[in-house]
């Protein structure tokens, strides 16, 4: 359903799709197809010791895990590539951003993350000689390769990566302008985005107690029950990274929800008054201004509320700052302010 939410935010809301969009979309589809491959593993005997299974079904539930493995790496590599889109789109045509935040520096990023990805999927695709080896309980050590320090280097390696994917736009709260709404907001987000690191790091731990003592036979490894955790915390660090991921892109449907929650909040006629402060009492409130002009000087927006019960030189005006949105309400004259140099009026009706 969020993912849902999701992508009516961005078709109907935003009228846009992104490339975090298209990422995230295959993430969902190679998700569903990893819980598959984990439903058929339980019902050949993932979660039961060896010795309680056929060897046809131990094979059978052998063969459906190097499955999960590969498409476990494409997933996660999709989910990755969404958010590093997400903060190339959020970075796009702004100035004065972090380093961290510009194009070359995700660039960069994207491809190390895609070189390991191709590097490890290569390793589990090819790492029996035949591949059919590799579900071949009987055989396999004869064919295939011992990947128990590869398997603890490459986790290892994808909690450094999550982690990094995770603090990686934090240089970009020094400079954002929000209120205690919205940043109780971005605490919720980033309190959901540390879920997949911490999957990551129960992934890594279960790998490390699950290595095989050397010289063991497969019914003493015992990797039906011993890696049946493994196979969890894959499957959970996938589903909570596209979670995560798919957070930020909502903001404009919880915007019209939730006053307040997206970045931007212009602020209305009726807390002009509120603004004001004492000298407020002398002007109502106003709820439905019949017109509205803006004016434009230095990078500020000035939108000024017109009251035609008051004098015609006395009104409220709204100063909205470039960046955050946030208003500051004054009381102007209006005759004065016309005949200002370097401010162009324009008025339309509201």
């Amino acid at each position: 359903m969020l993912i849902a939410s999701r992508f009516y935010t961005r078709g109907f809301i935003v009228k846009k799709y992104g490339f975090d969009d298209l990422f995230i979309a295959v993430a969902v589809l190679l998700g569903a197809a990893q819980t598959a491959t984990v439903v058929v593993q339980v019902k050949h005997g993932r979660g039961k010791h060896a010795q309680d299974i056929e060897l046809r079904h131990y094979n059978h539930m052998l063969m459906f895990n190097w499955i999960n493995v590969l498409v476990y790496f494409l997933a996660n590599w999709t989910v990755k590539m969404s958010i590093l889109a997400l903060y190339r789109r959020i970075g796009s045509g702004q100035r004065g951003l972090p380093c961290v935040l510009r194009f070359k520096v995700i660039g960069s990023i994207a491809v190390v993350i895609t070189m390991f990805t191709t590097a490890i999927f290569l390793v589990e695709l090819f790492g029996c000689t035949p591949i059919s080896r590799a579900w071949d309980v009987q055989n396999m050590q004869n064919g295939c390769m011992s990947k128990t320090e590869f398997n603890i280097v490459q986790a290892s390696i994808n909690v450094f990566i999550d982690l990094l994917l995770l603090f990686y736009p934090l240089p970009l709260l020094r400079i954002l302008r929000i209120n205690t709404q919205q940043r109780t907001a971005l605490v919720v987000i980033f309190s959901i985005g540390i879920v997949p690191p911490i999957a990551s790091m129960m992934r890594l731990c279960e790998i490390v107690m699950a290595v095989r003592p050397t010289g063991a036979t497969w019914l003493e490894g015992d990797s039906s029950w011993n890696w049946a955790w493994v196979t969890v915390w894959s499957q959970i660090e996938v589903d909570v990274s596209i979670v995560a991921a798919s957070l930020p892109s909502l903001s404009p449907l919880l915007k019209q929800l939730w006053s307040g929650f997206a970045m931007e909040r212009p602020l209305t006629p009726s807390q002009i008054s509120t603004l004001l402060g004492p000298e407020s009492k002398r002007f109502p409130t106003i709820t439905k201004p019949p017109a509205l002009s803006v004016e434009r000087s230095k990078g500020r927006k000035c939108s000024t509320f017109f009251d035609d019960a008051r004098e015609e030189d006395r009104d409220r005006e709204v100063i909205l700052g470039s960046v955050s949105g946030i208003g500051v309400a004054i009381t102007v004259d209006m005759k004065a302010s016309s005949e200002r140099p370097g401010f162009q009026r324009v008025d339309s009706a509201n």
